[in-house]
């Protein structure tokens, strides 16, 4: 996939005959400037292109053409070309005793020292590794074997590997699976997983035994109990997500991994872990995300108090109609969270799906948070009353983002004018999103000039008749006064008569802003000729 398989030999003649040294970024560069090389390989990183696709052969043509230009285009070239791979075929090619016969490769004679070197030579520049099942012509299982017989020494074949990504639990069964696993692997993806011991619990245990310093890992679909608990094996792990099912036994064994930093759980189809459940550590938790029914998170949430979480994201659905017993749920979330990370927590993302509502529950706990400077509050609608509370609440905030829900009703959206609230109680905002109507601008005329540093404003506007474009002067002139330091302003819904009417509005804010700034220009001249007359 991204290497010329075309002419083998071509290939082979770009590695020197003698002397084979490792790629030049083998060892990183301890110096804080980017020497000839760093620049020539970023250059040659923009080459690439997606896989599969014209472009792509397109891009590794040249990267070869690149290659064979002078010595010093050739590593950083090779690099490139070879940093991705799905298959071993390529470097396979490069062995002389390879060859096809009817619909496989097959190795047909020995492999020497010198063929081993050269293999190595491109092997070595490897670091991403897709598994997937090859179409025929394929390797032949037997050459594999012949493979492993000819490298018997303990250098991996993949030894600079940093990600290995699986779509499917199926892959993890091909044989050029014992080929890819390196110690070098940082990061681990696999998806499509399935209860299915005798296939995951074999891979698990060969990738704890070749490649225990991994520390990323993505795993998505259903694992047993069994191979679960195959996880702690990984204690070097600082990120970890899981999806779709966590046992309770193997939650309480990831709480003990000491390096931990960010987890991901989606818990869609997890119970609520029983109230007598042992406490759980996380000593170094940073960043935390859970998805799933907000009974289930409720029941996790308690048992993250230990680290001090600065990141955190809540996506809940519920299937309760009741709204006290919804209410009851995010309360003890938001307790939780109040008590535990009000010195730690700087970021806060919460989504409420299926129409629940918990502003109200949250409002009285933001106030103790006394870190927080992003909030991002989805699936909610709000009154203004409510953005004068919230505004109060927040006042240290430098991000905040409340984004409309679609299947909201529009009656809901707040006036304009709400701008003002955050401009003068949120002194530090520096980005703002926010749901908004343009029925009542009869008010907009009395707000005063501010130095505000608001620098982004996202709107998402609610319009319940046509906007006129005839007032898109008064809404800039409004906005310009509250930010004058306002650097975009942008509406993001797939709506085009209204995207052109904010288009409009941020052209005439920097018109408002040049205007300005010729204004303080001319102003500095005058002053500056009657000092010196």
């Amino acid at each position: 996939m991204s290497v010329i398989q075309g002419d083998a030999e071509s290939i082979r003649s770009l590695a020197p005959p003698s002397g084979i040294a490792e790629p030049h970024d083998a060892h990183p560069p301890t110096h804080p400037a980017l020497t000839n090389f760093d620049i020539l390989k970023i250059v040659f990183q923009h080459f690439k292109a997606g896989p599969d696709s014209d472009e792509s052969r397109a891009s590794r043509h040249d990267l070869y053409q690149a290659a064979q230009t002078c010595r010093s285009f050739l590593d950083p070239a090779l690099d490139s070309l070879w940093m991705s791979m799905d298959t071993l075929l390529p470097l396979l090619r490069l062995l002389p005793a390879l060859e096809l016969l009817g619909r496989a490769y097959v190795l047909c004679g020995s492999i020497s020292n010198h063929d081993v070197d050269r293999l190595n030579w491109y092997a070595r520049r490897i670091k991403s590794f897709h598994l997937k099942i090859q179409s025929t012509p394929d390797i032949s299982p037997l050459t594999y074997i012949q493979l492993a017989q000819s490298l018997t020494r303990s250098i991996p074949l993949l030894p600079s590997l940093r990600t290995l990504h699986a779509p499917s639990v199926s892959q993890l069964s091909l044989p050029n699976v014992a080929f890819v696993l390196s110690p070098s692997l940082e990061r681990v993806d696999i998806e499509g997983l399935t209860p299915d011991d005798h296939i995951v619990k074999p891979f698990f245990s060969a990738l704890g035994q070749r490649a225990n310093g991994v520390q990323s890992l993505t795993l998505r679909g259903q694992m047993s109990q069994e191979s679960s608990r195959l996880i702690m094996q990984f204690n070097q792990l600082t990120f970890l997500e899981v999806c779709d099912t966590v046992p309770p036994g193997v939650f309480s064994h990831i709480g003990a991994l000491p390096y931990l930093e960010s987890l991901i759980f989606v818990l869609k189809q997890s119970p609520p872990l029983p109230s007598h459940f042992t406490n759980v550590c996380f000593p170094k938790l940073k960043h935390l995300r859970i998805d799933g029914p907000i009974s289930t998170i409720s029941s996790y949430y308690k048992h993250f108090a230990g680290g001090p979480i600065e990141t955190m994201v809540i996506s809940a659905s519920s299937l309760l109609k009741s709204n006290p017993v919804i209410r009851a749920y995010w309360e003890s979330c938001f307790s939780t969270i109040s008590n535990h990370f009000r010195l730690s927590l700087c970021s806060l993302h919460l989504i409420g799906q299926g129409g629940q509502t918990w502003f109200q529950t949250l409002l009285p706990h933001l106030s103790t948070l006394l870190k927080l400077k992003s909030l991002r509050l989805q699936g909610q609608s709000f009154v203004f009353s409510q953005v004068l509370d919230l505004a109060q609440a927040v006042h240290g905030i430098h991000e905040l983002h409340l984004p409309l829900d679609g299947s909201l009703q529009c009656k809901y959206a707040i006036p304009l004018s709400a701008l003002g609230v955050f401009a003068e109680s949120c002194p530090d905002l520096k980005e703002l999103q926010i749901q908004v109507d343009l029925i009542e601008l009869s008010s907009l005329s009395k707000a005063s000039p501010t130095l505000h540093g608001l620098h982004t404003l996202i709107i998402d506007s609610v319009a319940k008749k046509t906007l006129d474009v005839d007032v898109a002067p008064q809404v800039a002139s409004y906005i310009d006064r509250l930010f004058p330091r306002l650097q975009s302003l942008r509406y993001e819904k797939d709506d085009k008569s209204t995207t052109k009417f904010w288009a409009h509005v941020d052209q005439i804010v920097r018109v408002c802003q040049v205007a300005r700034q010729h204004e303080r220009v001319r102003a500095a001249g005058e002053w500056f000729e009657s000092r010196n007359s």
